[in-house]
């Protein structure tokens, strides 16, 4: 009949695909693996529910990183999923140069989403996530939520995200660092203008070694989405924080700390910024202190979207005094400015130093345009 003589050329037709996908399997098999990750993972779960008051819940977990889904239906169902995934490199994946290889190390990155469908009203549902990265001197974590509330029918999804890098354990003491980061997104779609609750939030802690620290966070709660980051870099002696944020009114802020001892005084270092954002609009912000023996840097960038409001400071002061009988010797170097949206640095050292015979002193000061050096 037709009907045989067509389920007679599909069936020949899948064995032909089936004889096709088997010998691409096999070329790929044995063909080397190359620029292959350390670990990759993957998995997803999907729940649905039909009929009322009945309930789902599915949930992803990657390392630190994990997100959940719930609902419970009205009268016909509803349904969660959530996904997650995680990658290990063998290097740090940072480079000095372009051309460079990546440097030694380690790092990893992990994710996970997970999502609600409510039908319609009646039926509530929740998204929740989030993420940590932990490195030697440095750490983030993220939060958030979207909820549907019965009120009409509503998708809401999350997204957390996590990654860290390192350098190799044998590392000498002045090239070792810690990169981490933490975000997450959350949306909420039901039908309005404006969309349902969302709310997300992130913080970052870094230390570069005795008296210089900074911090960073990222918040946000508002209808429709919301989107919250931060990270840090950490190496002996210099500490650089970051936050992100979108969504009508969320906040940014980043600052940073040194102090250290120099050759007969003290230097210090402030880095801040603070950005709120307009309705739908975003902000990004950094700070860069460092401290050595040889003086003391800042730096801080502040950015935003149309009706934002930026704001932006940062300072350097090195101060240095020594006496010898009637040898006295003194130097002293500041510098800084602040401002609305816009970027800047600057560095100053200072030392002095007296004998019975002579009396030394030395002050330095190094900056972006604007930075008002001064050493006099």
């Amino acid at each position: 009949t037709d009907a045989q003589r067509k389920a007679a050329a599909d069936a020949a037709r899948t064995a032909a695909d089936a004889r096709k996908a088997y010998a691409e399997a096999a070329k790929a098999a044995t063909a080397p693996v190359t620029d292959a990750p350390a670990t990759l993972s993957r998995s997803s779960a999907a729940a649905r529910c039909d009929g009322p008051a009945c309930r789902a819940t599915t949930g992803g977990t990657a390392g630190s990183t994990g997100t959940a889904a719930s609902c419970s239906a009205a009268a016909n169902g509803c349904l969660v999923t959530s996904d997650a995934s995680a990658l290990a490199e063998r290097d740090s994946g940072l480079t000095r140069g372009e051309a460079e290889r990546p440097l030694p190390g380690s790092s990893g990155s992990a994710e996970a989403s997970s999502q609600v469908l409510c039908p319609e009203a009646g039926c509530r549902g929740e998204v929740r996530g989030s993420s940590v990265a932990t490195g030697e001197h440095s750490s983030s974590t993220a939060t958030g939520s979207a909820r549907c509330d019965g009120t009409t029918a509503c998708l809401a999804r999350i997204a957390a995200s996590a990654s860290r890098a390192a350098s190799a354990a044998d590392a000498k003491a002045d090239e070792r660092f810690a990169l981490t980061s933490a975000s997450v997104v959350a949306s909420c779609d039901n039908g309005t203008a404006t969309g349902c609750a969302t709310a997300t939030s992130s913080r970052t802690t870094g230390t570069g070694g005795p008296g210089v620290s900074g911090t960073s966070t990222a918040t946000c709660a508002a209808a429709g989405s919301c989107y919250a980051a931060t990270g840090g870099v950490a190496m002996k002696g210099s500490v650089e924080t970051t936050a992100e944020c979108a969504g009508t009114g969320c906040r940014a802020h980043t600052d940073g700390t040194a102090r250290v001892v120099l050759p007969g005084g003290t230097g210090t270092a402030t880095s801040r910024t603070d950005c709120t954002a307009g309705a739908a609009g975003a902000c990004a912000g950094s700070s860069r202190v460092g401290a050595t023996e040889n003086g003391t840097q800042a730096s801080a960038t502040c950015a935003g979207a149309t009706g934002s409001t930026c704001r932006y400071s940062y300072s350097s002061t090195s101060d240095a005094h020594s006496r010898t009988r009637g040898n006295v010797a003194d130097a002293h170097a500041r510098c800084g400015a602040s401002g609305g949206a816009g970027t800047g640095w600057c560095a100053t050292g200072a030392a002095a130093q007296t004998i019975r015979e002579a009396a030394v002193a030395m002050a330095a000061c190094e900056g972006s345009a604007g930075s008002g050096c001064s050493h006099p």
